[in-house]
């Protein structure tokens, strides 16, 4: 009984590699995906910039005509929980009263956070009132194809007692 001989080398000749096969179709739904990823984060922050600027006009309006009341009630139950009835109402009262009526806001920034509790939205603005500037930070959480008031925060020089 013989072995069989191994296989003779060819010289000067190098075997290719392995073709791999990868259809060209998967690459083309792989962008598609992406395509769809971006247009839908695209459009999530269009509808939220469009939907923090209403509601931004909405509670200046009110502020300025005193209205306090109803943005509290208007207030999503994470804002109305966050103190006493009495003690909200009367901080909007008091930034009316110290800064006067709201001009025109700008907005800054805004940052979606969708996570299990809800999707939050916070837009800050550079808002101009009567009597100095503020930039103000609203924390909205987002009901339906509307916002509520989850938390506002303002900063200005004029809020400061003199």
């Amino acid at each position: 009984m013989t072995t069989p001989a191994p296989p003779t080398p060819v010289y000067g000749r190098v075997a290719p590699p392995p073709r791999r096969f990868f259809p060209k179709w998967l690459i083309a739904l792989g962008v598609i995906l992406l395509l769809a990823v971006l247009w839908k984060c695209g459009s999530a922050l269009y509808e939220g910039r469009r939907l923090a600027n209403a509601f931004a006009q909405d509670f200046h309006q009110k502020l300025n005509n005193g209205q306090f009341e109803d943005i509290y009630s208007a207030a999503d139950d994470g804002f109305t929980r966050s103190g006493r009835h009495e003690d909200l109402v009367n901080f909007f009262e008091n930034v009316h009263a110290k800064l006067g009526n709201a001009g025109k806001q700008s907005l800054v920034n805004l940052r979606i956070n969708a996570t299990t509790n809800g999707t939050f939205l916070i837009a800050q603005y550079n808002s101009i009132f009567d009597r100095g500037r503020a930039v103000e930070t609203f924390t909205f959480v987002k009901s339906g194809n509307s916002l509520r008031l989850y938390g506002y925060n303002i900063q200005s020089d004029a809020l400061v007692a003199k």
